[in-house]
């Protein structure tokens, strides 16, 4: 058994997987339109901002870039755990594309999957969806602002 500091109610406010889970859902929810699915690449990008985009009263938004290296380092190995976790679920799809230069992984929702996202009601996933929109309006993905903040020097 793990030897854990922190009390039981704490460890499932910080450390709940239903709810990393969750918030991987709601932003494959966001590309049901697109036929493949989105790169796990891109959807590690948005996880990633997700935690470090803070909104003020204004809604607008800050984002802690100090720190999006590490986030991102170790939330590439975790949406490959939880990848596997949703598709024994049936709650996405994974495609696999090889090309010449590397092997792209693409992630869908399932039926199953957007008929769980569509269910939620709590005000958390609600805000989830409104970070993500602001997140996709003004710091979308791309190649140019992935490495961006990728190779990004800390202060």
């Amino acid at each position: 058994m793990k030897n854990n500091l922190l009390p039981l109610d704490l460890q499932y406010l910080y450390q709940n997987e239903y709810l990393d889970c969750i918030k991987m859902l709601v932003i494959l929810s966001e590309f049901k339109r697109r036929k493949k699915g989105i790169n796990i690449e891109e959807l590690n990008y948005y996880y990633t901002m997700l935690d470090l985009v803070e909104l003020n009263q204004k809604r607008e938004y800050e984002v802690n870039y100090e720190y999006y290296q590490d986030h991102y380092l170790i939330n590439e190995e975790v949406l490959r755990k939880y990848s596997i976790i949703l598709r024994n679920q049936n709650l996405i799809d994974i495609n696999v594309e090889n090309t010449n230069k590397e092997t792209l992984l693409y992630l869908k929702l399932s039926e199953s999957g957007m008929n769980l996202v569509e269910g939620l009601e709590d005000k958390y996933f609600e805000k989830l969806v409104d970070k993500y929109n602001l997140i996709n309006s003004t710091i979308k993905y791309s190649v140019a602002n992935h490495r961006k903040v990728l190779s990004r020097d800390e202060k």
